[in-house]
């Protein structure tokens, strides 16, 4: 178990907590922190999955294999020639 991983996660929810919520909440910019949210569940769910040496979610590999055509068309088509 790599638990200085997980704390480390945990400091780093706590300081988005802290600093970006609050904020956001006074702005009334709800869509920026539901994206928030569950981009940092996400991530706090692989991490700690990592961790604790679970390995029961499935890996983003395949997903980043499937995904990256795309990703590479949107460069293409965004990049600016100078």
């Amino acid at each position: 178990m790599n638990t200085p991983i997980f704390y480390i996660m945990l400091l780093f929810v706590l300081l988005f907590a802290v600093l970006e919520v609050k904020p956001l909440i006074k702005k009334r910019m709800f869509r920026e922190l539901v994206a928030a949210s569950l981009i940092l569940l996400l991530a706090l769910g692989y991490g700690t999955d990592l961790a604790m040496d679970w390995m029961k979610l499935p890996n983003p590999r395949g997903l980043i294999t499937v995904v990256a055509p795309l990703s590479q068309s949107f460069e293409k088509t965004l990049q600016v020639n100078q």
